[in-house]
């Protein structure tokens, strides 16, 4: 499980670490930081619009009991353990945010590598796999999408 975080500037922080505001601040807390945040972030005020971006969600999420809960739960999940296996770890490697983004040519060379480093018996078993999710790959992006 991925730990949930907030960018900003490059570093990795929590969406209360963002807000600098502790885990048990309340409703009104969390709002008034934000509105500390915004005149400093927002890009019409010369801030960064990505950061702006993540003061905002953090804020969203911490604001609603559920979406709060749900994140706690996973910020106090232990964090994930590296893959041991070296196949794990090639496969770890190509994990993006959305597959949906990547380009053809991406897709393709992501699939190729995958195939070029998996022994024989996996790749007998995913090369159809892989080449008929690259046939719906191509198919939507020669029509655009």
């Amino acid at each position: 499980m991925v730990r949930p975080r907030a960018g900003e500037g490059g570093a990795d922080v929590t969406h209360y670490e963002l807000l600098r505001v502790s885990t048990t601040a309340t409703r009104e807390e969390i709002q008034r930081a934000y509105l500390r945040l915004v005149p400093e972030h927002h890009p019409d005020r010369g801030g960064d619009a990505a950061t702006f971006a993540a003061v905002k969600l953090a804020r969203d999420v911490l604001i609603d009991d559920a979406k709060r809960a749900a994140y706690d739960r996973q910020l106090e999940a232990p964090a994930p353990e590296a893959p041991s296996s070296p196949l794990a770890r090639q496969a770890a490697a190509f994990r993006v945010r959305d597959p949906r983004k990547l380009s053809l040519e991406e897709t393709e060379a992501v699939c190729d590598e995958m195939l070029d480093g998996a022994p024989a018996g996996l790749r007998a078993f995913a090369a159809p796999l892989l080449q008929g999710l690259l046939a719906l790959k191509r198919r939507r992006h020669e029509r655009g999408r």
